[in-house]
């Protein structure tokens, strides 16, 4: 009998299957800590099988996102009994509590089912009934719910770009988009959201938007040129917006003076699989205009520009060492 494409690993008779998939779903469960993920980064990088059966589970996961929506939400709805079955199973795999049904609801079967999204690398742009314009950074879920009340996004994962459009309706609805952290209420704007481990950054490059924690109090409004990160509790403060934030609308990310360190992490969000830095290469300062679509290409004109080396294990794993 041939087997499925894209199949998950069979981790029964697998320690090295049986152990991605506890890891994997520890960080799908939304309890993962920082710790967590500083754990899972190692073990990927431990053994190139180790990489390989990640990169099974990552397949089958890129596979259900790509699914068309009427095909992948019933689908996945109707097997819902098996899932919970199989969780229940990871759960005793992981000797912990918090593989619940409760976690099981949240990423990233709430992202695979959203109402739009784009895969790791991807780009998109829609338009709402209300004329809204959102466009779609790399690996991004949102909902939107339209009621003869409210305008609401919902932002699930990854990175949008806003720009609102008057409501025909009278009264006028109130345009918001939430996300786990709180919400932000935009007056006319244009406007980037996008999650963080730490919360919700917003950058505001047109208009003004108030932003509310989710259980804080206090709000804050955040002007044009301005942004800010707000968690559960608190509003953030304000800082400089970075037009050039914008850059991957054009297909690039623009560095000024940054550690190489940290223009790595932003190109993995392009890519599938693990990118990684070695510490001794670490702070070396970066300018400068780098493609997300290629991101083998910027990785050629960084290893030409600076004494680094890309070591390639396979296509989903590579690690920038000095040369």
């Amino acid at each position: 009998m041939s087997r499925a494409p894209h199949a998950a690993p069979a981790a029964g008779n697998d320690p090295v299957g049986r152990e991605a998939i506890v890891r994997f779903a520890l960080l799908c469960s939304g309890a993962a800590t920082p710790a967590d993920l500083e754990a899972v980064q190692r073990w990927r990088m431990e053994r190139p099988e180790h990489e390989r059966a990640w990169q099974r589970l990552e397949n089958l996961r890129q596979t259900l996102s790509a699914l068309p929506r009427g095909v992948a939400a019933p689908t996945l709805r109707a097997a819902s009994a098996r899932r919970r079955a199989v969780l229940k199973s990871v759960a005793a795999l992981a000797g912990t509590g918090v593989l619940t049904y409760g976690s099981y609801r949240a990423a990233p079967w709430r992202e695979w089912m959203a109402d739009h999204r784009t895969p790791t690398g991807g780009f998109d742009e829609i338009v709402l009934a209300d004329g809204t314009r959102i466009a779609l950074d790399t690996a991004s879920a949102i909902d939107v719910r339209y009621t003869p009340t409210r305008r609401l996004v919902h932002l699930l994962a990854g990175q949008i770009l806003v720009a609102t459009a008057p409501d025909s309706a009278r009264p006028a609805r109130p345009f918001t988009v939430l996300t786990e952290d709180g919400a932000a209420r935009p007056l006319g704007t244009r406007f980037t959201a996008r999650k963080l481990a730490a919360g919700t950054h917003v950058a505001v490059y047109a208009g003004q938007v108030e932003v509310q924690p989710l259980r804080g109090a206090r709000s804050l409004l955040v002007p044009a040129g301005r942004a800010a990160t707000f968690s559960t509790t608190e509003p953030g403060t304000l800082q400089a917006a970075d037009e050039s934030a914008l850059a991957w609308r054009e297909g690039s990310v623009a560095a000024l003076d940054w550690r190489l360190e940290d223009l790595l992490a932003e190109l993995a969000r392009y890519r599938p699989g693990y990118l990684g830095c070695d510490p001794a290469v670490a702070d070396i300062r970066v300018s400068g205009t780098y493609p997300v679509r290629d991101t083998d290409k910027a990785l050629a004109v960084l290893a030409q520009s600076f004494p680094i080396r890309v070591r390639t294990m396979s296509r989903y794993w590579v690690r920038v060492e000095p040369r």
